[in-house]
């Protein structure tokens, strides 16, 4: 990651981001407006009135199908489906720690996995069921200006009459960094730029032992090797990870999972507990031990005549560290994937985490919008995490244009101390 740009600079990409943005979500508009649109602004077929011979309407072009090849055929009569569902699209967004950045994602729906879903005889609630938590592939290819690549694979997969369940994160890719120090005090000024290789894999193997509670065992594996660094305390100073860090081990994971859907929920509860072990690899990892507990639950108030949903989410997430010779990369950090928008992600680490944040939704048939908070800390003990002293806020705005895929498009705008940063993805992030 290169260094901070000037202020002109930073006026500039900002416009480049809005441009590329608005750009970005007309065409998905349009996109969901034309899927939307075909099926119900068809002709009727035209009859012919001494043979009364029916002739078929042409198809129209669909530039939804570019995006997805489900996109209008809700409605269709002759539809079938597909064994294989997909849908791609493309993103533009600036942030200060990326510059301007562009990212391709996509999601494939494995519905031929779960069979159970076109029987005849199965109960409404059954299916509802499984069309809230379908078995799927999530996909973000990921490039910046400052020459930032990387490859994000989420799996949810479920066989054996939906009682098995796959899930995990894979990671891979070339991402320059900064690092600030250990601690959640650690000065601005300390900032020192590193370029990094990154390989990542959590896969856990999970089995249903009813009412929706998930028990099993996965494996977690990491791999980072720092290319070269500037002066600054990752230099001057010794630190497990400041030039190469591997490490593998077993984990041990516990789900209850009552939400109506996993990719954007407006009832129900999660309750996910991870528990990892890392064996030491020689000199570039040591024996050290990972708790991670995440706890969501929503709200949801509906007004069905106006199509209206307000939900109200609340999640708690922590994560403890034992042992000695743990990665700066592995110990837990104040900003992540899921939580704490606005501040960037290694900004503070340390070997404890506390964050709580909420979020209200606002959902209008395909268009919604959200205001959330978040509140945390890090520590070198579980007392110091507890401060919460760390706040963030923001707004975003949801587009849902597929009627027939459980599938969002997220952008989300998060402020740490007046300084913004901004998030493209799909589906909810928590």
């Amino acid at each position: 990651m290169g260094a901070e740009p000037s202020v002109i600079f930073c006026k500039g990409r900002r416009r480049l981001w809005l441009h590329g943005f608005c750009l970005l979500l007309f065409v998905i508009m349009a996109a969901g407006a034309a899927g939307r649109a075909q099926t119900h602004g068809q002709d009727p077929p035209a009859t012919d009135s001494v043979h009364t011979k029916s002739v078929q309407p042409k198809k129209k072009f669909n530039i939804a199908r570019i995006f997805s090849n489900t996109a209008g055929s809700a409605d269709d009569p002759n539809y079938k489906p597909r064994k294989v569902a997909f849908v791609l699209g493309p993103g533009v967004y600036y942030s200060p720690s990326t510059s301007v950045a562009f990212t391709i994602g996509g999601q494939l729906y494995f519905d031929a996995l779960d069979a159970r879903l076109t029987h005849p005889g199965l109960p409404q609630e059954e299916k509802h069921r499984i069309k809230a938590r379908r078995s799927n592939l999530l996909i973000g290819l990921h490039g910046t200006i400052r020459s930032q690549f990387a490859l994000e694979l989420t799996p949810e997969l479920y066989f054996l009459n939906r009682r098995l369940m796959l899930k995990g994160f894979i990671y891979t890719g070339y991402w320059p960094g900064f690092f600030w120090g250990i601690g959640g005090k650690t000065p601005d000024e300390n900032k020192e730029q590193y370029n990094q290789i990154i390989q990542t894999a959590d896969l856990r193997l999970t089995y249903d032992v009813g009412h929706g509670v998930f028990l099993g065992l996965g494996t977690s594996y990491f791999f980072y090797y720092i290319l070269s660094k500037k002066a600054g305390p990752l230099t001057e100073t010794t630190i497990p990870g400041q030039d190469l860090a591997v490490g593998i081990g077993p984990m041990v994971s516990l789900i209850y999972d009552t939400r109506n859907d996993n990719t954007r929920p407006l009832k129900g509860s999660l309750i996910s507990v991870d528990a990892n072990y890392n064996a030491a690899v020689k000199s570039y990892s040591g024996h050290f031990g990972k708790l991670t507990m995440d706890v969501r639950h929503y709200f949801h108030i509906p007004q069905k005549k106006q199509h209206i949903d307000h939900v109200f989410a609340l999640n708690l997430v922590a994560s403890s560290t034992v042992g000695q010779g743990i990665p700066f990369q592995e110990l837990p950090r104040m900003a992540d994937r899921t939580y704490a928008r606005g501040i960037i992600r290694d900004r503070f680490i340390d070997r404890h985490m506390m964050a709580f944040q909420a979020e209200y939704r606002f959902y209008w048939k395909w268009l919604g919008f959200a205001v959330f908070g978040c509140a945390g800390d890090v520590g070198s003990t579980l007392e110091e995490a507890w401060h919460f002293n760390k706040i963030t806020y923001g707004i975003g705005l949801r587009l849902k244009p597929f009627r027939n895929l459980p599938f969002t498009i997220r952008g989300d705008m998060g402020f740490y101390k007046g300084k913004p940063e901004f998030y493209v993805g799909i589906n909810e992030l928590f």
